[in-house]
């Protein structure tokens, strides 16, 4: 594997913390930049195992983190409380330390499904300030991003940019199925995003993505195929 293998700037590290630390200090960079430039600043964040080090690793740096809005990428549509959230997660592993200063901007709402729920989920994302800061993204073995599964019933309602919806529900092919999950117009309305994976299966997927067209097929094809949004890969085996 080398850095030139994908066309996205990628940022190869020998070990995960490695990758989250300097992921860490990009994002906290960022955001004091923004800081700088604007009163409120959001941040975008994505659940799994994975950036729970990056989440550990940013939420002690010195920051205005009382000015700062963090939401999700997607969410599954579960309690908070329950172990599949990733609004549990981000409570647990980033809105500690100095990070406990900045509002946290859920996805789900009480809506009996996320089909349901979509138009108050996108009503709480359009309240933000936008375009997004910055925007941490995932990315799967089967080249999903956030909740964009592959051949989804609701995946070309998410990926149309026609359409103005900021958050689709959308059902996947991982448990627990119900989720909602930004759309490409939302993700795309952003001034930087990172795209955060660990593994060699999800660096093969993702030199995958790059040298094909179907974005059906491989959603990340949608952030790794466009010239709007600079885009960085941080990857540690």
């Amino acid at each position: 594997m080398t850095d030139d293998e994908l066309r996205t700037p990628s940022h190869c590290y020998d070990t995960r913390d490695a990758a989250a630390t300097a992921l860490a200090e990009t994002v906290a960079e960022r955001l004091r930049a923004a800081l700088g430039q604007r009163e409120r600043v959001n941040l975008v964040v994505s659940g799994g195992n994975t950036p729970i080090p990056f989440f550990e690793a940013l939420r002690t740096k010195d920051l205005a983190w009382h000015r700062v809005t963090i939401t999700l990428a997607d969410e599954r549509w579960v309690a908070p409380d329950d172990e599949a959230s990733n609004e549990g997660l981000v409570r647990k592993h980033l809105l500690q330390d100095k990070a406990a200063a900045a509002s946290f901007m859920p996805l789900v709402n009480d809506a009996a499904d996320p089909i349901s729920g979509e138009g108050r989920a996108h009503e709480a994302v359009a309240s933000m300030p936008q375009p997004f800061d910055v925007v941490i993204l995932g990315s799967g073995a089967d080249g999903h991003t956030a909740s964009l599964f592959p051949y989804a019933d609701q995946l070309p309602a998410a990926l149309d940019r026609s359409q103005p919806a900021l958050c689709r529900g959308i059902y996947g092919s991982k448990e627990p199925a119900a989720r909602i999950t930004l759309t490409r117009r939302a993700l795309l309305a952003s001034r930087w995003i990172a795209i955060h994976v660990t593994g060699d299966d999800k660096w093969d997927a993702l030199i995958k993505a790059d040298a094909g067209h179907d974005e059906q097929a491989m959603p990340i094809r949608v952030i790794l195929h466009q010239n709007e949004v600079p885009v960085d890969v941080y990857w540690a085996p």
